[in-house]
């Protein structure tokens, strides 16, 4: 799992929160009286029940947390969309405002909150798949390329959805997501083996520095 922020200061925390989210029917049922319509209506858009139940839990533990940091009620937290897609809230008037992102991967869920300017996480369900080196040829860096193909041959799987989480992490901080090309952005592994680095997004406006980390998710 990755984990990314762009806050100025070191000391900045940053509260991670790992869930999962295939949960008994009654829990379900709880979590969905928590959601908003708008939320609702997405959820009876799945086909399949186990795709709805995991998003409504999903959502429902996203409102309960946040609700937790706003001191409101998990109903009251609103959540709003800006331009470019990513979902904020806005909550005390004289502090920063709280950040949060979540990312999913099949039965399991991480959330991410902070009082930062950005917070990216991503998870990665590994998957072998034929075509993972020409994704990678259109998504990497050169660097990031050499750090694939030099990965022992059993790790190499892993190695690529590590750096592609890595990515996704970013850009979702930037928030400007998919609008930017996956190869903008270099999160190679540093070579001082330093657990949270820095990297830059060469075609975000404006250019900030975001620092990253790995981090270690329960099997």
């Amino acid at each position: 799992m990755q984990i990314l922020d762009n806050c100025e200061r070191a000391n900045v925390g940053i509260d991670i929160w790992m869930v999962q989210v295939d949960r008994p029917e009654v829990e379900v049922r709880q979590y969905a009286a928590m959601l908003s319509d708008d939320e609702t209506a997405r959820s009876s858009r799945f086909h399949a029940a186990r795709d709805r139940n995991r998003y409504i839990v999903r959502h429902g533990i996203l409102r309960l947390l946040l609700s937790a940091y706003m001191c409101c009620k998990p109903p009251d937290v609103e959540i709003r969309i800006d331009s470019k897609g990513k979902p904020y809230v806005t909550d005390q008037p004289h502090e920063p405002p709280m950040q949060f992102n979540i990312s999913h991967s099949a039965g399991l869920a991480v959330l991410a909150f902070g009082r930062c300017a950005g917070i990216g996480v991503d998870i990665e369900r590994i998957n072998d798949f034929e075509s993972m080196r020409d994704v990678a040829a259109l998504s990497f860096t050169s660097t990031e390329l050499y750090e694939l193909d030099n990965a022992p041959e059993a790790d190499r799987m892993g190695a690529f959805f590590k750096l592609w989480a890595r990515k996704e992490a970013v850009l979702k901080a930037c928030g400007q997501g998919l609008l930017l090309p996956a190869a903008c952005v270099d999160v190679s592994s540093p070579v001082d083996g330093q657990r949270t680095w820095i990297t830059r997004i060469r075609e975000a406006s404006p250019e900030s520095e975001y620092r990253l980390a790995d981090v270690a998710t329960a099997t």
